[in-house]
């Protein structure tokens, strides 16, 4: 909760100093690609990596850790170089006639470097929530509250990107104080460990489904950047209320639930997940309702003030209100994934979030050129509609195996 709220409070400074404008529009595009790898490391991570090193002998684990930090850091710089490298050209290729062609070349340029930061660091939280730390959740508030204190002392569209910049470069920094661990010692190009064949395998698997999820905000962003001036940061805006919501119960479900699970047998864990599964559901439903009646109100009060009208109040909160829907099908998708997780029942994690990706960028496709920034977002509720029933069937096959 005390990240999101410095998340939201992030927002509405950059609402009230840019509104709308081409300027958001193309910093929101830039954001969600330079993110979008280390979004789905850290999913991996998550799902591969947790429940192996909580296994391992501290011998085993450090010099597996040790290892896999020095890669990771070789890994990350290429990936950041073929970003600037590529970047650019795919963003001028797409967005020649960019309302912030300009401003688009800048960010590119400055926001690249997020991709080493952000793998590095989801290392990091993976594990920390190995370890049980849970204030490894107060993390996602670190770049926020750089980007406000930037935005507001300077509120310049420099400040916003180095900004940005110099929060991810933060965030690393606070993670590795946070892990003060003897896990491991300083990174290794080797492939010592015995522990690789069977990360590997789980990696590959697991990562073939979530490259794919995880792209679908990107895609969502490019849509929207194609509709009329200012729609892909007022999806922008809609989104990250839509997220502030299911956050607080998606990072308390995937950082808490796993390593629990990890250490039941798939009996108890499914009587486990059953019964918090009908209890989160009801509870989402619930908060969907209410967030649904307050939605204009609490738009108006967050945002409308400075460079942001009340037309864009009125965008957002349509937008948002159409993807309050998603929100108690995502959560019970998280719940069931940490379960088939636990069981490193990763091929069936990698189909289902796969199906739920394709599922997802046909619909908004489809739904988001037909009818802009609420189809993208009901293309949302029905990617997770999908994904939370083939996570119940499959973890339903697991425990008549059992």
């Amino acid at each position: 909760m005390i990240a999101r709220l410095a998340n939201a409070a992030k927002e509405i400074a950059i609402a009230y100093q840019f509104g709308t404008g081409p300027l958001i529009d193309a910093y929101v595009l830039v954001v969600a690609f330079v993110t979008w790898l280390p979004a789905v490391w850290l999913s991996g991570c998550q799902t591969v990596l947790v429940p192996q090193v909580v296994s391992l002998s501290a011998a085993e684990r450090r010099l597996f850790l040790s290892e896999l930090f020095g890669w990771l850091i070789v890994v990350g710089a290429v990936l950041s170089l073929v970003l600037i490298l590529g970047l650019p050209t795919l963003m001028m290729g797409l967005f020649g006639d960019h309302a912030a062609r300009n401003e688009l070349e800048h960010l590119l340029a400055v926001l690249t470097p997020i991709t080493l930061f952000g793998v590095v660091t989801s290392l990091f939280i993976a594990l920390l929530i190995a370890a049980q730390r849970h204030a490894n959740a107060l993390l996602e508030g670190v770049p926020a509250v750089v980007i406000l204190v930037s935005v507001l002392l300077l509120g310049s569209a420099q400040a916003l990107s180095y900004g940005t910049l110099a929060g991810f470069a933060l965030q690393l920094g606070v993670a590795a104080w946070l892990l003060r661990t003897s896990w491991f010692s300083r990174p290794k190009l080797s492939f010592a460990s015995s522990v690789w064949p069977e990360f590997k395998q789980g990696m590959k698997i697991v990562l073939f489904g979530q490259l794919l999820l995880a792209l679908a905000y990107p895609v969502d962003q490019l849509i929207a950047n194609t509709l009329v001036s200012g729609s892909g940061a007022q999806y922008g805006y809609a989104y990250r209320l839509v997220a502030f919501i299911m956050a607080i119960g998606s990072l308390a479900i995937g950082r808490t639930v796993l390593p629990v699970l990890s250490q039941m047998d798939l009996g108890d864990a499914w009587l486990l997940i059953a019964r918090w599964g009908r209890r989160l559901f009801s509870s989402a439903i619930f908060v969907v309702a209410l967030a649904w009646a307050l939605a204009p109100w609490g738009v108006a009060l967050l945002f409308e003030r400075g460079a942001f009208t009340q037309s864009d109040t009125l965008a957002v909160t349509e937008a948002f209100r159409w993807g309050l829907v998603q929100v108690p099908f995502m959560l019970l998708g998280v719940l069931l994934t940490q379960y088939l997780a636990s069981a490193k029942a990763f091929w069936t994690i990698s189909l289902v979030g796969a199906g739920g990706a394709v599922v997802k960028i046909v619909a908004s496709l489809v739904l988001g050129n037909t009818l802009g920034l609420p189809g993208l977002m009901q293309a949302s509720a029905v990617a997770f509609g999908v994904t939370a029933l083939a996570a119940y069937v499959g973890a339903r096959r697991l425990v008549r195996v059992t």
